[in-house]
């Protein structure tokens, strides 16, 4: 809905008198129309169709313009009536109006044109820039062609109207288009107009420049007819969708919809799109509050009032917070919020009384405990309990608690009456901890992740995994150079500019040529053409496409997911275009282009952005680096956008594309494709790494880490559809059911023998929580009255799990596979809202009304293949009070968290909740649980020492935070020849298992990557693997890896290269499995040097790790009352002053302790993790691994490297023995920045090999790193904090302690 007035809006030179019933009203309304930008397909062939019309009463034989000079010109109609289209480029090229834009909105490439079609096509111009002049030739063209045909239009149409109908029971209905009506004023056309204007979703929108109702005289000025229509609108929707709901329920109590939120206009929306039997609608549109209820803002002033009060009582200094003032404070606010919406939406269309205890069953499914056992009802008990309808042969089992002396039914005897929710929705929104919250209370519900949202988080943990992020930061820069504000600010018009200046070198031949040949072979190779046939008259069309460095509308389409690969596509095709635009733009400033400071002084400032972007086209890696960004991710995009397509044009899209990732097809070929196209010899020339210089083995080991990285991610991608209960899609093909069955058997007997019986408080229990949600119950149990017999499918046994099979695919009816698991119709929805917003009128709020208008016409215009829920006359038959619209629309958006259904105190009381977690731990969840089926199905004995197995595997598997990425690993048990025939790399390391790609020894002791899925493996004991260093290479034009190091355990990689970045916790574990007497009592620092000391390193060494070692540092909590950091210190820990006396009394002990170890056998190391005294390390606080590198050998020498180092720092030149040096800058007194005192950067010097970790970084860019980072912290530092250091020439006496 269009505002009158709105900010930087102008006042219309000229206003036309519209007359609704006449054919110039009808023109110049449509006229209003048709330029909007926005117009959809639909609304354009309505508008061809109303003209056409009205041509079939016109006769327009002629066209008459008048030129700019004053000249007549006239064209002239064949025998057809139809105009030439060469006849009407000749009159174009005389007006100098643009012949090019014309084509461009005409509908294909017709020869010939009639007067209707040019009208369009002129009225589609008339939204251009320098078409919007009223005094212009173009106006001037279209009003006298307008009038023209409307003149003609009128003497056709009064040939053929009457002065009464001859049909008299249309007689009394009303005809618009009589004389009698025309010369009446009728009103009927006008209401017509007005129930469809300006609805975005039908695609009707006016620019700011044309013409409103009220300018047209259709309406008031200041009319309220707009918000009344929207609200109407609104509870004639609701009422509509109310009843399609009543119609369906009456067959299936399945709820199928997707849901999101954003922001739209100052308000955060909820969108939810239902679809059911086939038609997809709009459910209640909502607005999610802010801030605090009234209750707790009363409870949170008072509580301010007592601290303010012991603040004041201080004398300023800093108070105590009195306890138990935050007691108002509740957590996952926004979650609650969420839920209560989506539940406020569902009782609007489903029968009163509505809430999700409907969607629970009367008695829950619960896991028997360790006391209980499951049997079999038999014949007479069925019958005594009132379950004779159940088929006889149908296995039914009960719990009987031997303790307890009580027993419950392990199935639910009816679901007629229980609604059953398949939603889907964004992971990584809050609607994913509001589903584990409904799968806490009962709730039978199955979530959907949104795959477009899954991919695009994917992706980005690639990019994070391999460092790339980092980088693609500052190339964000020079994406955002073309676009605004500073392609159209000052920095911009420079560009412009200079990019004018080399156009005209290049046109008038002025062009140095040495210099001109060097650009056009690199711009060629941008292009991807041979320098050979790129000419100069090329440069010059690609220079005067300014603008086009972004996305294109004719390139792939710039969305939310994935703009970080379209805008990479696109620089990369003219990375040294504008590379030596921006340099020239640099020498007409004034500045030298080679002589700029670093891009690291540059803060977020205007200029420092631009120097930013320069100094990434500078450097011809980075285009390299983009080159390879593009080939790892490529097939992710593709299949992202055939996803997007196949949702928006078929009802079934995303069911289809759901099996495809059950059964694992579709990822397997993505896998493979991606392998295959990134290390074959044309993709290492494509990036540049087909050379021996250390630029091409940066790019190579770029290329690697990325792509590996990329493997896991998209294998991760259908964890969900690989797991139950969403596997079960499978099942719609009837090939797949004995595959499915036989592995729900499987994860069954697992869940019933080993997860139920588990005490509540054990790990396992906690991580496996998807095994007591209900859907994951009902459908197992479901299954097992048949005995999952694929033979008995299709019986009266199996009609309760093929219902099941239904829901948990959002289907409401066997043999129609139309629903919906992508949440991509509530971002369609989020898109039509943000057309609809007002541009300038940031202000603006709207009303719940409107957004929901807006949304009930998106959901029309995008039906994902389904039909509309249309509006149709008997909808609109009823008449409705305004009291009554009011009521509709707002009073049932208004329960409360009591009519929810469910108890909400479990997610907002508590802080932790054990059954809550993030996506990408659940994910790891869901992979454990799939590999410890296998291991207890595999494990060869009796139930009991199965679970054994399982529980002792369980134990061990915090070894796997151990192993270090991008390394080789091998078995200790499998082929121990020092080049094996098969290996693995390592591309995922924790919390529980470790996954790894497939390798195969190619030639010369390099290996290739396998095009199979990744593998998890299981390290239960710290010597029963071997890790080596991964050093990739091009072997042959190929991508190859080989081995960089010796086979080495654990222990020793821990010790020699992931000792600095190790974690606290992880340490203290460690130090327990290797027996290392009483390092519970030492905090990390004293523990990392009893860790050395046991494996026998020498003092040098140790005193440099110590040296360079960070402990880490956990953030307190806004909320806490501790005043000590537990994290530093684990149970049973001593204080600091009694540290250094610990110390002393273990050396006596550590010596006799580290004897008898030798002896031992070290086959037997205690693999089970802390003892009673360590802390237990829950996966959400998991710590960092340890880094891929960093040899840390005893220094030799010592220097120091030059640089303006801010005053206090120092740094100095560190050279271990046979190792690559590094650069270590320290920072005064007990500053830190991003939580460190210093920074080492470790450098290759000249001649010298690469790291173990990969980097080929030199000394200038270590010596870089080191100023950046210490002029960072110089710039965060306030005026006094500055005023007070004092330049030092050497580290604090503090450190030199240490």
């Amino acid at each position: 809905m269009r505002r009158l007035q709105y900010k930087g809006g102008t006042k219309l030179n000229y206003t036309l008198p519209v007359d609704a019933a006449s054919s110039i009203g009808i023109l110049i309304v449509v006229g209003t129309i048709l330029p909007a930008a926005s117009l959809s397909s639909e609304a354009l062939l309505e508008c061809r169709k109303m003209l056409k019309a009205l041509e079939a009463y016109s006769n327009v034989r002629e066209i008459v313009a008048i030129a700019p000079e004053g000249r007549e010109l006239i064209l002239e109609a064949t025998p057809q009536g139809l105009f030439l289209l060469a006849d009407l480029k000749h009159m174009f090229k005389k007006l100098g109006l643009n012949f090019a834009r014309f084509q461009q909105k005409l509908q294909g490439a017709p020869a010939a044109l009639s007067i209707s079609e040019i009208i369009v096509a002129l009225f589609r111009m008339r939204g251009s820039q320098g078409n919007q002049d009223p005094n212009s030739t173009f106006h001037r063209f279209l009003k006298r062609l307008c009038h023209s045909f409307s003149q003609s239009v009128e003497v056709g149409v009064e040939g053929h109207l009457l002065c009464e109908c001859p049909d008299p029971v249309v007689h009394a209905r009303v005809h618009p288009f009589m004389k009698r009506s025309r010369t009446g004023g009728n009103k009927v056309l006008q209401k017509s107009l007005i129930a469809r204007w300006q609805s975005r979703g039908g695609g009707f929108a006016s620019t700011k420049d044309n013409p409103n109702l009220a300018t047209l005289g259709i309406v008031a000025p200041r009319s309220n007819l707009a918000s009344r229509t929207t609200n109407e609108l609104a509870v004639r929707a609701l009422m509509k969708a109310a009843q399609c709901m009543e119609e369906s329920a009456s067959t299936s109590k399945v709820l199928n919809f997707c849901f999101d939120a954003a922001m739209v206009s100052e308000e955060h929306v909820l969108s939810v799109v239902f679809r059911s039997n086939g038609v997809q609608f709009a459910g209640a549109t909502q607005l999610l509050p802010h801030g605090l209820c009234e209750e707790q803002a009363t409870s949170a002033l008072q509580s301010f009032s007592k601290a303010a009060k012991a603040q004041m009582e201080s004398h300023g200094g800093p108070a105590k917070i009195p306890s138990g003032s935050f007691a108002w404070k509740e957590f996952r606010t926004k979650t609650k919020n969420t839920l209560m919406a989506l539940v406020n939406c569902l009782q609007v269309i489903l029968p009163p009384g509505f809430s999700l205890r409907n969607c629970c069953p009367e008695k829950s499914l619960v896991p028997r405990t360790k006391d209980a056992e499951r049997f079999l009802l038999l014949p007479q008990e069925k019958q005594a309990l009132g379950l004779s309808d159940w088929p006889d042969d149908a296995q039914l089992h009960f719990v009987y608690h031997f303790g307890q002396q009580t027993r419950w039914l392990d199935f639910i005897p009816s679901t007629n009456s229980m609604y059953k929710l398949c939603f889907a929705a964004d992971e990584g929104s809050e609607g994913f901890i509001a589903w584990l919250h409904m799968n806490a209370s009962s709730v039978w519900s199955v979530y959907w992740p949104d795959m477009m949202h899954k991919l695009a988080r994917k992706a980005s943990l690639s990019l994070t995994n391999s460092g790339a992020s980092q980088w693609l930061k500052k190339t964000n820069k020079l994406y955002r150079m073309s676009l605004g504000p500073w392609g159209s600010g000052r920095f911009g018009k420079e560009l412009l500019a200079a990019r004018k200046h080399l156009l005209k070198a290049l046109k008038d031949g002025s062009f140095d040529q040495d210099l001109l040949e060097s650009w056009l072979r690199q711009v060629a190779k941008d292009q991807q053409v041979d320098p050979a046939e790129f000419s100069v008259s090329d440069l010059v069309l690609l220079l005067e496409k300014s603008g086009t460095a972004h996305v294109r509308a004719d390139e792939r389409k710039d969305v939310r997911w994935f703009s970080f690969y379209d805008h990479t596509s696109s620089w990369n095709r003219r990375f040294h275009l504008e590379a030596f635009v921006m340099e020239y733009a640099w020498f007409c400033d004034g500045k030298s282009p080679w002589h700029l400071p670093d891009q690291s002084a540059a803060n977020s400032e205007a200029y420092s952005s631009k120097l930013v972007a320069y100094n990434v086209l500078a450097d011809d890696t980075n285009q390299d680096k983009m080159r390879s960004l593009l080939l790892v991710f490529r097939r992710m995009r593709a299949f992202a956008g055939e996803y997007d397509r196949a949702v928006q044009q078929s009802s079934s899209g995303s069911l289809k594309y759901a099996i495809s990732l059950a059964n694992g097809k579709r990822l397997a070929k993505l896998l493979s494709k991606t392998i295959g196209e990134c290390t074959t010899a044309a993709a290492l020339a494509y990036i540049g790494g087909d050379g021996d210089g250390p630029e091409c083995v940066d790019v190579i080991e770029w290329h690697s880490a990325l792509l590996l990285y990329q493997l896991k991610a998209i294998f991760q991608v259908g964890t969900y559809h690989r797991s139950f209960p969403w596997r079960v899609v499978e099942c719609l093909d009837p090939g797949a059911w004995s595959k499915v069955l036989l592995a729900m058997q499987e994860v069954w007997d697992f869940v019933v023998n080993v997860v139920d019986t588990l005490p509540a408080a054990d790990p396992l229990y906690v991580q496996l929580a998807i095994c007591r949600a209900q859907s994951f119950r009902d459908l197992m149990i479901s299954a097992e009255y048949f005995n999952f017999d694929v033979k008995r499918m299709g019986t009266p046994c199996s009609r309760a799990f093929e219902e099941n099979i239904l829901a948990v695919c959002g289907l409401q009816q066997a043999g129609a596979p139309n629903s919906l698991l992508s949440s991509l119709p509530s971002e369609l929805t989020f898109n039509q809202m943000r057309d609809c917003a007002r541009r300038r009128s940031k202000h603006e709020r709207c009303q719940p009304s409107s957004l929901h208008a807006v949304a009930w016409k998106a959901a029309t215009k995008h039906p994902c293949g389904c039909a509309n829920l249309d509006l149709d006359d008997n909808d609109w038959a009823v008449p409705l009070k305004q009291s009554e619209i009011k009521k509709s629309v707002h009073q049932n958006l208004r329960s409360t968290d009591k009519e929810m259904g469910i108890n909400s105190e479990g997610l907002t009381k508590h802080k932790v909740v054990k059954h809550f977690t993030k996506p990408h731990v659940f994910t790891d969840r869901l992979e454990l649980l799939d590999f410890i089926v296998k291991r207890f199905k595999e494990f060869p004995g009796d139930q009991e020492q199965k679970r054994g197995e399982i529980l002792r595997a369980r134990k061990a598997m915090w070894l796997s935070k151990l192993v270090p990425e991008l390394w080789f690993l091998r078995r200790r048990s499998e082929d121990q020849s020092e080049v094996p025939e098969n290996c693995l790399i390592v591309i995922g390391a924790g919390p529980y298992l470790v996954d790894c790609a497939g390798c195969s020894h190619v030639t010369n002791a390099n290996y290739s990557l396998q095009a199979t899925p990744p593998v998890k493996v299981l390290v239960d004991g710290l010597n029963t693997v071997e890790v080596a260093q991964c050093v990739p290479k091009s072997d042959g034009g190929h991508l190859r890896w080989s081995k960089g190091g010796p086979w080495i355990d654990l222990p020793t990689y821990t010790c020699d290269f992931g000792i600095l970045s190790i974690g606290v916790q992880l340490l203290s574990q460690l130090c327990s499995a290797l027996k290392i007497p009483s390092h519970q009592k030492l905090d990390h620092r004293h523990r990392v040097e009893l860790f050395l000391k046991f494996m026998k390193k020498s003092d040098a060494y140790i005193a440099e790790i110590l040296e360079q070692l960070v402990v880490p540092s956990r953030k307190k909590l806004a909320d806490t009352e501790e005043e000590e950091d537990p994290y530093n210190h684990l149970e049973g820990e001593t204080s600091d002053e009694e540290v250094q006396e610990t110390q002393n009394d273990l050396d006596e002990e550590m010596a006799l302790k580290t004897a008898e170890h030798d002896k031992a056998d070290t086959s037997k190391t205690d693999i089970e993790g802390p003892t009673a005294n360590d802390v237990e390390m829950t996966e959400e606080e998991k710590p960092q691994r340890s880094d891929l590198g960093g040899v840390h050998a005893p220094p030799t020498s010592r220097g120091r490297p030059s640089g303006e180092y801010p005053p206090g720092c120092v740094c100095y030149r560190k050279e271990p023995t046979g190792q690559s040096p590094l650069l270590q800058v320290f920072l005064p007194g007990s500053f830190k920045h991003e939580g460190k005192r210093s920074k080492g950067v470790s450098f290759v010097p000249e001649g010298g090999l690469a790291l173990a970790k990969g980097t080929t970084r030199t000394f200038a860019q270590a010596q870089s790193c080191c100023l950046s980072w210490s002029w960072a912290w110089w710039n965060s530092l306030t005026p006094e904090q500055r005023s007070g250091i004092h330049s030092a020439e050497g580290p604090s006496a503090k450190r030199q302690k240490l």
